[in-house]
Order: C-alpha cells, then sequence, then structure tokens
C-alpha cells in the first residue's frame, strides 16, 4: 500500500509534499536513535541547535522578498466565470 500511495504522489504532482513527509519520518526516526545513543537531553540540544540554525536562511528569504509565483496566486483568486 505504501508504494501505491507513493506512485499515486508521483502521478498526481504532488513529490514536494511526499519529500517533505519523508524528511520528517526520517528525521523523526534519528531523533528516535539519537535518544536511545546518547540522550533526551542531546536529542533535545541537537534538536534546538537545528532550529538555531535554520533560524538565518529563514530571515534573510523573508528579506529578500521570497514571493510565490504569479501563477499560484492566479490559482488562488476565483474564476470570472464563476461569477456568473
Amino acid at each position: 500500500m505504501n508504494r501505491a500511495m507513493w506512485l499515486d504522489a508521483i502521478v498526481a504532482g504532488r513529490t514536494r509534499d511526499s519529500r517533505n513527509g519523508a524528511a520528517g519520518v526520517l528525521a523523526a526516526s534519528l531523533a528516535v536513535v539519537t535518544s536511545i545513543a546518547f540522550s533526551i537531553d542531546t536529542t533535545l540540544r541537537i534538536g534546538a541547535t537545528c532550529y538555531l540554525l535554520i533560524a538565518a536562511p529563514a530571515v534573510l528569504l523573508v528579506f529578500a522578498g521570497a514571493r510565490p509565483s504569479h501563477a499560484v496566486l492566479r490559482s488562488l483568486q476565483p474564476s470570472k466565470a464563476a461569477n456568473v
């Protein structure tokens, strides 16, 4: 069933969401392994460090004016045919 869901996501063009989900599963697995091998305290410190490291690129992207493409904005607006 997992393979069918993966293929469905690829066919539907949702590979970005699938990669995000896969990254979350891998990160959670790595956190469990780190907790078992070292300690929960070490895992929390590593997680906090990762969040602090990602804060700088996030702020730079916000100030750089990263905006969604116009095609995405147009798809969010109601169509003219729906108003008729």
